[in-house]
């Protein structure tokens, strides 16, 4: 390892005893407080207000229609809620981590085994990552000339972020229309 050369090493069995190591980590995380928006009435005003600015005073407009309270318009009841939607896309998130190392060997053979598995929930609905990493590594010395390695590495992982056209869910909680 000279003129600049980096050299990197993996872990590998030591011969002796058999070591078995499993460490866990489990964390909880919390939403970022939001910006305040406003409620399903109050977001029926300031559209009114806006198509009203816009020269548009006809309550029978299409543009209008589902926001003047008009039980006879055929979508009346869609939009009499109240939707909080940063309160209804938000939960407490987690991350869990487990890590199983096992490693060992004699004089002529050493091995190392690890695995390990991530599963995140994130703070949004349908937000989150899983992981499973593994590897086993083996040497074999065969004779003071020959050796044998072996590397398997194997990994899997899963991303749901559910981020599409519109933005990120965190993004489409603010936009969204709070009378639907």
């Amino acid at each position: 390892a000279a003129n600049g050369v980096i050299v990197i090493t993996t872990k590998r069995g030591k011969s002796g005893k058999v070591d078995i190591l499993f460490n866990t980590r489990i964390t909880v995380q919390e939403a970022p407080p939001s910006i305040p928006v406003l409620n399903g009435s109050q977001y029926k005003v300031m559209r009114l207000e806006a198509l009203q600015n816009q020269g548009n005073i006809n309550p029978a407009s299409d543009a209008a229609r589902s926001l003047v309270d008009d039980p006879t318009y055929a979508a009346y009841l869609y939009y009499q809620n109240n939707t909080n939607w940063m309160k209804a896309l938000k939960q407490t998130g987690y991350t869990q981590w487990y890590n199983l190392s096992v490693s060992g060997g004699g004089e002529a053979m050493r091995y190392n085994f690890s695995t390990s598995y991530t599963d995140t929930k994130g703070t949004f609905i349908n937000l989150g990552f899983k992981r499973l990493t593994s590897s086993f590594r083996l040497d074999y010395k065969v004779s003071n000339k020959m050796r044998f390695s072996a590397n398997v590495a194997f990994t899997r992982s899963k991303r749901n972020d559910h981020a599409n056209y519109q933005g990120t869910v965190y993004q489409l909680g603010h936009i969204r229309n709070p009378s639907l």
